[in-house]
Order: C-alpha cells, then structure tokens, then sequence
C-alpha cells in the first residue's frame, strides 16, 4: 500500500473545508434568488438576483420590465409595476402589464411602460381600474423581512 503524503492529506482537508464553506454560502444565498410569486396569476413573480435593486417582473425566465421594480400591484387581469431611479427612492417609471392567455398568444403579455406618472393616471383610468381593489408587496419590504435573522433588532 502506497504511503499518503501529509500534502495529499492537507489538500484532501482543504477542499473538503473549501466545499462545506461554499455549501453553507449557496444555502444561505440561494433563498435570495428566489421571487416573490404573485398569487393568482400564472406564473408571473417579481425575481431578485440576490439584491432588491435588481428586481424585475417576470413570467418564468423571461424577464418583462427593467430592473428597480420597487411597489407591484396585481389582480387576475393586469399588474401596475413602479420603477425608482438607481440608489434613490425616485420614482421615475410606472409600468401596466396585461396578462393574455397562454393559448392564443405567442407573448402573453402587453406592456406598457414605462410611461411617466400622468400616462400612467390615464391608462389606469381607461383600464377603470385603481390600485385599491389590487394586491400589493413591496419589493423592499420584502426583502427586508427576508433578512430579518440576519439582523439584531
């Protein structure tokens, strides 16, 4: 039997450690990368890639908005998106999303936006539709429940 060198067993060791690390990291992590699931629509979610900055409405892997999606409103028929400006609280984008039906529709969305904040008060008002009687998260709140156990308060 060929003797083990105490470098093979230091690397052995090492890589083992290296890999429990990165396991424990990816467990932690993974949650993050997951979506706030917009109840009532087919598939349709609010996906994060690990920072609330980065968060945009999506249909499974397609990705319908731009990033900084910070306030969703929804029902079975459409959903209102706002959109802040990188690093601010700024509003600077609304969004209105139809949601169509799977089997008559190569795309089963129409959106529209992002409109400014008086295009949007007369799309919603043409849809007969206010915010009121929607659903409603907030992706920053979200995420900062998410992260409670991570924090000392």
């Amino acid at each position: 039997m060929e003797k083990v060198s105490h470098l093979k067993i230091a690397v052995v060791i090492l890589v083992s450690i290296c890999t429990a690390v990165a396991l424990f990291f990816y467990a932690i992590f993974y949650d993050y990368c997951n979506s706030i699931e917009l109840t009532g629509t087919d598939g349709y979610s609010i996906t994060s890639y690990m920072m609330p900055e980065l968060a945009s409405v999506c249909r499974g892997t397609a990705i319908i908005t731009e990033p900084r999606i910070t306030d969703v409103y929804w029902n079975k028929k459409y959903i209102f998106a706002t959109k802040c400006e990188a690093y601010s609280d700024t509003v600077n984008g609304y969004y209105i999303i139809e949601m169509l039906d799977d089997s008559t529709n190569v795309m089963p969305w129409i959106l529209s936006g992002p409109m400014s904040e008086e295009e949007y008060e007369i799309k919603k008002n043409q849809l007969n539709i206010s915010e009121k009687n929607m659903n409603y998260d907030n992706v920053f709140k979200y995420w900062w429940e998410k992260i409670r156990w991570f924090r000392d308060d």
